[in-house]
């Protein structure tokens, strides 16, 4: 059978510095060589901007360090598909040039930004006239086409940041309909991004009845398989025989 992903590795100086001249100015702030990653965003930040989005808490930005984390190549490419610029585009679509804060504006202003941003998500694009059906059909077809930098843009207008919390019962079947998409097709970014918004790595496909895993191992797709199976829930253990 084929081999899964290594572990997660700390990444190399090459690596850190590649994803800095991809990404040179904080999404927030535009402060230089931004250390910080909001990885359900996909976004890079410097150190006081990643603070303020830790305040804002893991529902709304999952924060890691370049330098300090280990990483998986499922999260490193979800990175890597997203970036700053892409992100920029999704979360600033409508703000007003020249709203953005400096590097050495007051940090008032930067945690209005941010707050306007993300949590009230003031400069996100209107949906077209399909609304919110729309988005979903978007999203289900970037799953389908590996397309992580679209899954994303599309998760930012039906979940808030990192949390399936929002979500009704409907829009949460869909989400798990994505995994299982998303699994099918192989793209362990993908996977990885709605595993980070709140997929249930257990759910089944309607149409198959196979768990997201399970449809992973059967297209032959190791790597989202091995992602699918380390976020499993562990089996509650039995005293059945003890009693």
């Amino acid at each position: 059978p084929a081999s899964g992903p290594p572990p997660p590795q700390p990444l190399s100086e090459d690596t850190i510095r590649s994803l800095q001249e991809q990404n040179p100015v904080c999404a927030d702030c535009q402060q230089t060589d931004p250390e910080w990653v909001s990885i359900n965003l996909g976004i890079l930040l410097c150190i006081r901007c990643s603070g303020i989005h830790r305040s804002l808490g893991t529902h709304v930005s999952k924060i890691r360090s370049l330098t300090l984390d280990k990483w998986s190549d499922a999260r490193l490419d979800l990175i890597r598909a997203v970036g700053n610029k892409r992100g920029m585009q999704t979360w600033e679509s409508t703000a007003p040039p020249g709203l953005r804060p400096v590097k050495d504006a007051p940090r008032e202003e930067a945690q209005a930004w941010i707050r306007a941003k993300y949590v009230e998500r003031q400069y996100l694009a209107k949906a077209d006239e399909r609304g919110r059906a729309g988005v979903w059909e978007d999203l289900h077809d970037a799953a389908g086409k590996g397309d992580a930098a679209r899954l994303v843009h599309c998760l930012a207008h039906v979940a808030q940041g990192g949390s399936a919390t929002t979500l009704d019962a409907e829009d949460t079947l869909r989400l798990n309909e994505a995994l299982c998409v998303a699994a099918r097709q192989g793209n362990h970014a993908c996977v990885e991004s709605l595993l980070l918004h709140g997929a249930d790595p257990a759910s089944k496909d309607a149409s198959s009845g196979l768990q997201a895993v399970e449809l992973a191992r059967q297209h032959g797709n190791s790597k989202a398989a091995v992602l699918l199976e380390a976020t499993l829930p562990l089996p509650r253990p039995s005293f059945a025989r003890l009693m």
